[in-house]
C-alpha cells in the first residue's frame, strides 16, 4: 500500500497525490475496522456455541437439527465420515432452512421460535452468515489487482447487503480526520457519500 501510494504521488503530484494518500489511509483504516468486526463476530459465535454445548452437550447440533429438519432432510452419515464432518453438514443443512440465503435474515418461523435452543441456533446461523460476508469482503479488497474504483464498487455492494444493515461499517475516518479530509479536498456537497474515497456511511 505504501509503495502504491508513493507511485500515485509521484505520477500525479499536487492535489491528486494528496488525495491518493488519503485513499490509502482510508483503506488501511477500513481494513482495520473489518478485522475488528470479524473478531467481534468470531467471539460472539464461540460464546453462543459454548452456551449451546453447555446446555445440550457435544451433540447439540444434531439435537437442534432434529427440531428444525424433517426426518428426510437430515443428512445421513457417510461411510468413513468423521463425526465433526457429519455434524458440519448437518449444521449447514439446518442453517439453510433457517436463513434466507439472499439477505441472511432469519426466516420468520424461526425468528421468535418458542424453543429457545432453536431460536439461539438461528441467531448463531445468522452470525455465521455475516462472518462469511465480512471475510469475503476483506479477501476481495485485499486483491492487489483491483483498482480504486473496483474497491469502491465492492464497498457499495456491501452497503446494499443485508449484512450491512446488521453490521454497518460506519464512516471510516474519525471526525478529526474527516474534517481534515474535507478541508483538503473540498468535496462537493452534491456528491453522494459513497463517492468519497472509501468512506462508508
Amino acid at each position: 500500500l505504501k509503495r502504491q501510494n508513493e507511485q500515485g504521488q509521484n505520477a500525479k503530484g499536487g492535489k491528486n497525490g494528496k488525495t491518493a494518500a488519503k485513499d490509502t489511509m482510508n483503506f488501511i483504516v477500513l481494513m482495520d475496522q473489518l478485522d475488528n468486526q470479524i473478531a467481534n463476530l468470531e467471539g460472539s459465535i464461540a460464546d453462543r456455541e459454548g452456551e449451546l454445548e453447555a446446555r445440550l452437550g457435544d451433540a447439540w447440533i444434531e439435537i437442534i437439527a432434529g427440531k428444525v429438519l424433517d426426518p428426510d432432510e437430515m443428512p445421513e452419515r457417510q461411510d468413513g465420515e468423521s463425526i465433526p464432518d457429519w455434524r458440519a453438514r448437518v449444521e449447514d443443512k439446518m442453517n439453510e432452512k433457517m436463513i434466507d440465503p439472499e439477505t441472511g435474515e432469519i426466516r420468520q418461523e424461526y425468528k421468535n421460535h418458542p424453543d429457545p435452543d432453536v431460536s439461539e441456533a438461528a441467531k448463531l446461523a445468522q452470525e455465521k452468515y455475516d462472518l462469511e460476508k465480512l471475510k469475503e469482503l476483506k479477501q476481495n479488497l485485499n486483491d492487489p489487482n483491483l483498482t480504486d474504483e473496483e474497491k469502491r464498487q465492492l464497498i457499495e455492494e456491501y452497503n446494499q447487503s443485508g449484512t450491512a444493515s446488521r453490521i454497518p461499517l460506519e464512516r471510516v475516518l474519525t471526525p478529526e480526520q474527516r474534517a481534515e479530509f474535507d478541508a483538503d479536498n473540498r468535496v462537493d456537497e452534491q456528491v453522494a457519500p459513497s463517492a468519497d474515497a472509501f468512506l462508508i456511511t
